[in-house]
């Protein structure tokens, strides 16, 4: 048995302000005892709560099927004995087993409901999908990268850093950078599935290599924390209602004493206009 199958795989925890119980990593028991902790924290906030209890998966990267009906049943138990008591299963597209294996439970019991959580996070996503984007994207790209290229050493970018680029588009940025700078890795991130089709495309028809193409929420990232010397957000946290949620993730997968590098814009070329509230903020 190695160091790593003794380490905590996935983590409970309840928050009374919200009414949330959220869980979270790789939850593959290979006894029930196992979930002894969780269950009975699960059953208290149950107790506790008035109302609506927020049942947090979105970043439940797995989960095998003992523990998700041994969940199931004690929420679905609980339906069925306090009629008051309402369930909202928080999921993620990330994840999207989830939204599909917990959407069951609002099959069986009517107080049980399932809200994707970035369906609305990503305002853009509609025109983002059509393809219509990659004109002005690349415009952008071209615009920005001759003074970017002499900013981004100033900031850590050199030979052999491992780099993340957030909300990377169609991924002209990352393969600039690989071109330009060569780091060991790069791992490049966006909620947009027709993007990083384009990405990929475009990275195996100039034989680049080393960038890993992820889908992924920017705001709820399945990474590890402190991984990344350099982290990039560019062009994109103007758009999002909520870009603190954003900018909180980017801290967080930094390695202590890395950098986060962001660009924004006085207007979104694809969505927003100078006066609305989150350009101003960001």
């Amino acid at each position: 048995m190695s160091p790593y199958d003794l380490l905590p795989r996935f983590k409970a925890q309840y928050d009374a302000n919200n009414q949330e119980f959220s869980i979270s990593g790789v939850v593959r028991p290979q006894a029930i005892d196992e979930l002894g902790p969780s269950i009975a924290l699960l059953r208290d906030a149950i107790g506790r709560v008035r109302g609506v209890l927020y049942v947090n998966v979105r970043r439940l990267t797995q989960m095998n099927n003992a523990a998700f009906h041994t969940f199931s049943r004690i929420i679905i138990d609980a339906c069925r004995a306090r009629p008051d008591l309402k369930f909202v299963v928080i999921t993620s597209s990330v994840v999207g087993w989830t939204s599909r294996k917990f959407g069951r439970l609002s099959g069986i019991e009517p107080n049980i409901t399932v809200e994707e959580y970035d369906t609305e996070f990503y305002p853009g996503q509609g025109f983002l999908e059509e393809g219509g984007f990659v004109p002005i994207l690349r415009t952008q790209t071209k615009m920005t990268w001759r003074h970017e290229r002499t900013i981004l050493p100033r900031h850590g970018m050199r030979p052999g850093i491992v780099m993340a680029d957030v909300c990377c588009g169609i991924g002209d940025f990352a393969v600039l950078a690989q071109k330009e700078f060569q780091p060991s890795r790069i791992v490049a991130l966006d909620h947009s599935r027709s993007s990083l089709n384009y990405a990929r495309r475009v990275m195996r028809e100039f034989d680049i290599r080393g960038i890993e193409y992820t889908y992924g929420d920017a705001s709820e990232m399945l990474l590890d924390q402190a991984q990344f010397d350099l982290v990039t957000c560019r062009h994109s946290l103007q758009i999002f209602n909520r870009p603190e949620l954003i900018l909180k993730e980017l801290y967080r997968i930094c390695k202590p004493g890395g950098r986060v590098y962001i660009t924004n814009e006085k207007n979104s070329h694809c969505l927003g206009e100078p006066r609305a509230e989150s350009i101003r903020w960001t």
